[in-house]
Formats: structure tokens, C-alpha cells, sequence
């Protein structure tokens, strides 16, 4: 026959369960070294791969030229067979811009920048060819020969009221009828353009 057990022979057979055991980095030191394996194979990895990469891929061309079509082309000077190929800044209003390929010619026919002649039109007639102004002292004017061909561009001395009466009269004899300053020339050579292909021509 079983002998009855009391609860407290219970406690004392009944064994506690055993607890679960968890694995911890005692030391700080550990969790460093893994951290610098996983670097160096990381790092290792990238190497191969771009190792790799440039053994089997071909080489690229030494020189690549990028040419950005759409952007304007402004010389750094005024004058020049490099300016006259200047592009003619859109600042200017649609009347001047409507004689844009004339000013291109005229640009490329006395080698200075359109954007130049450009700025005259805009403030003599901003492009109106019906405008009619007076002339006064300082403004440009051309210089055109007896066939009405354009030789010259140049500042006036002189206004549209005042070279009228210049006409047949040498400077001398304006001086003697006129007093001093009117023997001064109409256009001064340091404030002319005379146009290239004149000057090429005068030097051969």
C-alpha cells in the first residue's frame, strides 16, 4: 500500500525547473572585435567588386568635351571677328529684335559686337525706322561715300542744325567767318570706325 504523502514531502520531491541560460558579451571587448570583422569584410567586398569591374569593363576615353549648344555665346570684347559672332542678348525689345539678322550682318561687315549696335538702335529709334530725331553733338552717325555706301561709322561734333553751314567752307575760313571752334572736324579719326575691309585694302 502507498503511504500517503503530505504537501510538504510534495515541496521537498518536486524538483524547481531549470532555468534557461542566455549568452551574454561579459566583455565590452567582444562586441568591438565583431564589429570590426563586419567592417573589413564589408570593405573587402567593395574592393572585389570594383576590382572586378574594372578589369572587365572597358576604359573610358580619356577626353569627353561637352558642348552646351543652347547657351548664348558672348565674346569678352567689343570689337573683333570674335565678337561679331556674339549672340544678341534677348534684353533688347521685339522691334530691335526684329532686325536681328541685319545687325548680325552689320556686326560681321565691321567686326564688332551686335549687342553694341544693338544698344544704338535701342536708344536712337528702339527699332522704328519711321522715327525721325534732330542730330546733336555726340551722336554717331555713318559716313557713306557718293554711291550712299557706308565707309565709316563715327561720333559727330557737331549738330544737324550746325553742318549744314559746314558745307564748301574750309576750316580756316570758318574760323575767319565764324570764330574759334568751328574749325574743329566733323568726325574725329579717334572717334571713327572706318570698316575692316577699307583699312585691309589701304595697308596692301
Amino acid at each position: 500500500m502507498k503511504q500517503p504523502t503530505t504537501k510538504n514531502q510534495r515541496k521537498t520531491t518536486e524538483q524547481p525547473p531549470e532555468k534557461k541560460r542566455r549568452f551574454r558579451l561579459r566583455s565590452p571587448r567582444w562586441l568591438g572585435l565583431v564589429i570590426v570583422l563586419v567592417f573589413l569584410c564589408a570593405l573587402m567586398g567593395f574592393t572585389g567588386a570594383f576590382t572586378g569591374a574594372a578589369l572587365v569593363l572597358p576604359e573610358p576615353a580619356a577626353y569627353v568635351e561637352v558642348i552646351d549648344t543652347n547657351r548664348p555665346f558672348y565674346a569678352n570684347a567689343a570689337m573683333g571677328p570674335e565678337a561679331a559672332r556674339s549672340s544678341l542678348s534677348p534684353v533688347f525689345t521685339d522691334t530691335v529684335q526684329y532686325w536681328a539678322p541685319m545687325i548680325q550682318a552689320w556686326a560681321l561687315m565691321y567686326e564688332v559686337d551686335p549687342n553694341v549696335i544693338a544698344t544704338v538702335i535701342q536708344i536712337e529709334s528702339c527699332g522704328d525706322p519711321t522715327v525721325s530725331f534732330r542730330l546733336d553733338s555726340g551722336d554717331v552717325v555713318e559716313l557713306v561715300d557718293s554711291t550712299g555706301f557706308v565707309i565709316a561709322r563715327g561720333v559727330s561734333t557737331y549738330s544737324s542744325q550746325e553742318l549744314p553751314q559746314l558745307l564748301g567752307h574750309s576750316t580756316v575760313e570758318l574760323r575767319e567767318t565764324k570764330g574759334r571752334g568751328w574749325d574743329r572736324v566733323a568726325v574725329h579719326r579717334d572717334d571713327m570706325a572706318v570698316r575692316p575691309s577699307l583699312l585691309s585694302s589701304s595697308e596692301d
